[in-house]
């Protein structure tokens, strides 16, 4: 790889990192707020179905902007959108010493347009900077950085909302000492630390310079004339399209779960706090970290594809045990190989993607994935508003994942044939 853009990736994963941090911990801070603070899990549950609706068309619409544009002037423009978004929030905060209802699920909308720009984003700036024979490398690089964001955001989580009175911490389910007694942080304080990162997000990324080296030529024709172009890739490789959405199976039970039933579970289920609940994100984050470090050493024999199915297959095991689990102990390992499966998967995936979809509509082919996931993420979202699942029956929850996820393995298995014959093929082709 090149001096320049070697350095180029490393400024990237930086910039992700520092803002992934307090980004982090603001879409843990703002589940909670909703479910261990206001007692109101209801009406993040609806509130969370109308914000999936609107990403149904900015996904969409976010694809075409990632293959039409410079990729380091739209992570700029990400930054500044979310520097002035958070530090507008927190400044009203401050002024009304509360950040208003209805402003706090601004805020959580408004990062999940990030989300969907920012992610897709980052993957094809690296595929576009990247040697093909270094695309597996790079993608557990991208998910190393990533989870060690999420586990500090997890351990900054659990000591910031629920403070420590007692000059003590809730660090991976064990009590820490420390002598240092704060109070717990409201969100306007934790906004204004995520809205700054995200200035410091700019300048590093500023500085990135680097030398394309995948081909990208100019489109012409408006938003969903440069849609259709990726619609027709995808229409013309129907195994790749299957694929890339039941691999995605895992990740849209992540996002529910994260936000939705995980701290349902930890207040209802399990009687736990605000600590327990950060202490699971830092466990799965451990075993995501440990999947970008060991993954591909673990499946060197393996393809892309039967590695996703056996962890496809694991998770749904973890959601069927969990139903009868009330042990922290047992849901922070639970979290641990949730996280490392979730990890896996996606490194798997994008490297299979990065093979397959070429540069020049990798953002569109994405949008066409996540938009089907997002539609999926809305109507579980919405399953789960009703009042059936409230208290105790949040367990039955995971009993739909885990058949969600048996469905999503129904066409991996499937097409395993024709998903093998095109690694064999590309294997040969390769020098």
């Amino acid at each position: 790889m090149q001096q320049s853009n070697r350095k180029a990736l490393n400024l990237l994963f930086f910039a992700n990192s520092v803002s992934g941090v307090a980004q982090g911990i603001s879409m843990i801070a703002i589940p909670w707020y909703f479910t261990g603070i206001l007692n109101n899990p209801s009406l993040f549950s609806i509130s969370f179905v109308v914000i999936n609706l609107v990403m149904i068309f900015w996904s969409l619409y976010a694809g075409t902007l990632i293959d039409k544009y410079n990729r380091k002037t739209l992570a700029l423009g990400v930054s500044v959108f979310g520097a002035c978004m958070l530090l507008s929030a927190a400044a009203i905060g401050f002024w009304q010493h509360s950040v208003p209802v209805p402003l706090v699920l601004v805020v959580f909308g408004a990062t999940f347009l990030i989300y969907n720009v920012h992610y897709p984003n980052l993957y094809a700036f690296a595929q576009e900077i990247t040697p093909a024979v270094q695309y597996g490398k790079v993608t557990s690089q991208i998910e190393i950085v990533g989870q060690l964001t999420s586990m500090m955001a997890g351990a900054f989580a659990a000591m910031l909302l629920a403070g420590s009175e007692t000059g003590s911490m809730n660090l991976l389910g064990f009590i820490i000492p420390f002598g240092w007694e704060f109070k717990a942080w409201q969100l306007h304080h934790v906004f204004l630390l995520d809205g700054a990162t995200y200035v410091l997000s700019y300048f590093i990324i500023y500085f990135i310079r680097y030398q394309p080296l995948a081909v990208r030529h100019e489109e012409t024709g408006n938003a969903w004339e440069r849609l259709k172009t990726g619609l027709a890739f995808l229409k013309k490789h129907p195994v790749i399209f299957t694929f890339g959405n039941a691999a995605l199976a895992v990740f849209l039970t992540v996002i529910v779960s994260s936000y939705i039933m995980t701290p349902a579970y930890v207040v209802s289920h399990l009687k736990g706090d605000a600590g327990v609940y950060g202490a699971a994100e830092m466990y799965f984050a451990i075993g995501a970290v440990f999947a970008g470090i060991a993954i591909r050493r673990l499946f060197r024999k393996w393809t892309e594809t039967d590695a996703i199915l056996l962890m496809t297959a694991t998770t749904a095991v973890i959601y069927f045990l969990s139903m009868w689990n009330r042990s922290f102990f047992i849901f922070y390992l639970f979290n641990l190989v949730y996280g490392l499966c979730n990890a896996g998967i996606r490194i798997m995936r994008i490297t299979f993607m990065f093979h397959y979809v070429p540069n020049q509509v990798i953002g569109r082919a994405g949008s066409v994935f996540s938009t089907i996931n997002i539609i999926l993420r809305m109507i579980f979202s919405g399953i789960f508003a009703l009042a059936f699942f409230e208290g105790e029956h949040i367990i039955y929850t995971f009993f739909l994942f885990g058949c969600m996820l048996l469905v999503a393995i129904y066409f991996l298995v499937r097409d395993r044939k024709k998903l093998r014959h095109l690694t064999t093929a590309r294997l040969a082709a390769d020098p």
